[in-house]
């Protein structure tokens, strides 16, 4: 099985999961990335992996006309009837007309592929000359205390992580210097490019981020095969070891650092 396929079917599987635990986190993640975008209201957009729909639904919100994609079908299932338009498809191969939108969102997903080229020569197709990239990725470790923690947590339980999970920590764009990634935007053609660190910082209760990172796909299956029994001595588990680590008011101020990469198809002219 391939990397890719790994990926594809561990995010699958992790729909529901995600959308109960992940989505709101990523929501907040998304909103550099929207912020980048500019102006948007009346522009075609596509949201490359849109996963729940976090950066689809803010772009909305933003006025514009979104069309989702995403591999996993299992993703765009949750909450279906309230999203924007959705497609299953290969980053790589959308099934979208050359030139046909203005704008091409990509919230964590370029990190997801070992080779992004690509992925980010089918997003200079399909934009109009002069059109933009917006994507992020991470640009370090975030919240490596508690993740390393909750990961010894499930290990005591018996999770074993994939091996689709640590082969993606070789992908280029997984967690790029800024040099890294606008070295990767410019060789599929675009110009203009520029990556920018911005540090999001979310103050989470113990519960939120339990939810979090028993949703994310390298875990999600693992968790969903437990008995009832065992899924609550999982998370009470967790939950101690949080608190190990916790701030007696109960929430904790956790920061991600996030990279924002844009750049722009040529213009009608340009050579």
């Amino acid at each position: 099985m391939t990397l890719a396929v790994a990926v594809r079917e561990a995010y699958d599987a992790a729909g529901g999961s995600w959308a109960e635990g992940p989505m709101h986190l990523y929501r907040e993640l998304a909103r550099p990335l929207v912020a980048a975008a500019g102006e948007v209201t009346g522009r075609r957009a596509v949201d490359l992996g849109t996963g729940s729909g976090a950066v689809a639904g803010l772009l909305e919100a933003e006025g514009a006309r979104v069309v989702a994609c995403d591999g996993a079908l299992g993703m765009l299932l949750p909450r279906r009837g309230e999203r924007a338009p959705a497609v299953v498809a290969d980053v790589r191969a959308l099934p979208l007309a050359s030139h046909s939108v203005d704008l091409v969102a990509a919230g964590f997903v370029l990190n997801h592929l070992p080779d992004p080229g690509p992925a980010l020569r089918e997003a200079a197709r399909v934009l109009r000359p002069g059109g933009r990239l917006v994507g992020t990725t991470f640009a370090g470790e975030a919240a490596s205390e508690v993740k390393r923690a909750l990961g010894q947590v499930a290990a005591r339980h018996g999770f074993v992580p994939p091996g689709w999970y640590a082969a993606l920590h070789d992908a280029p764009l997984y967690q790029p210097t800024r040099a890294e990634a606008e070295r990767v935007l410019a060789s599929a053609g675009l110009r203009d490019v520029r990556a920018e660190v911005t540090v999001v910082r979310l103050r989470l209760s113990v519960e939120q981020v339990v939810a979090w990172r028993w949703g994310m796909a390298q875990l999600a299956a693992f968790v969903g095969g437990l008995t009832a029994a065992e899924r609550a001595a999982l998370d009470a588990d967790a939950a101690a070891e949080l608190r190990r680590l916790w701030p007696p008011e109960g929430l904790a101020a956790l920061d991600f650092p996030v990279l924002v990469m844009s750049g722009r198809t040529p213009s009608a002219g340009q050579v």
